[in-house]
């Protein structure tokens, strides 16, 4: 039995390993492994509990093609904006598409599933749907350790997600619950983010991109990321760039949708984009395993 917070971050990093690199090995992982990875996530698991293990394998299967999907539409979204924006400003013909408005109830569903795959992983903010605001997740705040919004022992104003009581206090116990996670979230946050960087660079070494672009900036990993890639340089990538790809058309890399391709943005400073490293591009997050790095701060 798992117990300490060092063997849970160990345990779960098999399981980002196998998910990342070769989907197949999570039926071969322990069961202590995707529990631990289904606990930190905050996964739930229909059925009994613990959960036998090609269940629990089948919900980390389905966590990741979730993600995955999510992040192949957000892709296709930022290329067809950014599209839309060079044709506004004349750098491309024609009109930008016009977009229609979702019903309320449609828009604070789709609010509520980001909120929930940004605490997931381990992410400080999400863009809402509506509105294109930048919200603080529930993580965020748990991470800070304190509420924001109490002045002088008053409440002055709350977040969306505010886990805190008016008094300052962790009541609920939902928030109670994912407090004592959110360690956990945020160092496996940094874990998955080397072992994705990893498995990007094989990904374009093993298949070379059909239209050169410049090279995006790679973070060097660290700690628990440098062993997890080096563990599995010989193993197959999950997926290489593939000349049917409907978000990129086999090119490989998409216009950054953060900075629409300019290299930083100015929101409301001006620095350099945090997603393509000031490139313009990044790799396809439909044909290679390169996904957006999690916001950890709110200008990002």
């Amino acid at each position: 039995m798992i117990t300490t917070d060092d063997a849970l971050v160990a345990a779960a990093t098999a399981v980002i390993i196998a998910a990342v690199v070769n989907p197949r090995q999570l039926e071969s992982l322990p069961e202590s492994n995707l529990y631990a990875f289904l606990y930190i996530k905050g996964v739930p698991v229909a059925g009994p509990h613990p959960p036998p293990a090609a269940t629990a394998a089948a919900a980390v299967a389905a966590h990741y093609a979730s993600a995955d999907a999510a992040a192949a539409d957000a892709a296709s979204a930022s290329v067809a904006t950014a599209t839309a924006a060079a044709a506004a400003t004349g750098g491309a013909t024609g009109a930008p598409p016009a977009t229609a408005a979702a019903p309320p109830a449609v828009m604070a569903a789709a609010a509520r599933a980001r909120h929930t795959a940004a605490c997931a992983a381990g992410e400080a903010t999400y863009e809402d749907p509506a509105t294109g605001y930048t919200v603080f997740t529930a993580v965020a705040h748990l991470a800070r350790g304190r509420c924001c919004g109490i002045v002088d022992g008053a409440r002055a104003h709350r977040c969306r997600h505010c886990p805190y009581a008016p008094g300052g206090e962790l009541v609920a116990p939902r928030s109670m619950e994912l407090a004592e996670r959110v360690g956990l979230l945020l160092r496996l946050r940094d874990v998955t983010g080397g072992v994705r960087g990893a498995a990007v660079a094989a990904a374009m070494m093993r298949a070379p991109l059909s239209v050169a672009r410049p090279p995006p900036a790679v973070a060097p990993l660290d700690g628990e990321g440098v062993a997890a890639a080096e563990g599995t340089a010989a193993d197959p990538p999950a997926t290489v760039v593939s000349p049917a790809c409907g978000v990129c058309g086999s090119d490989g890399w998409v216009r950054c949708g953060r900075c629409r391709g300019w290299g930083f943005v100015v929101s409301p400073r001006t620095a350099l984009c945090p997603v393509c490293h000031a490139e313009g591009y990044h790799p396809c997050p439909g044909c290679t395993p390169w996904r957006r790095p999690p916001k950890v701060a709110f200008y990002e």
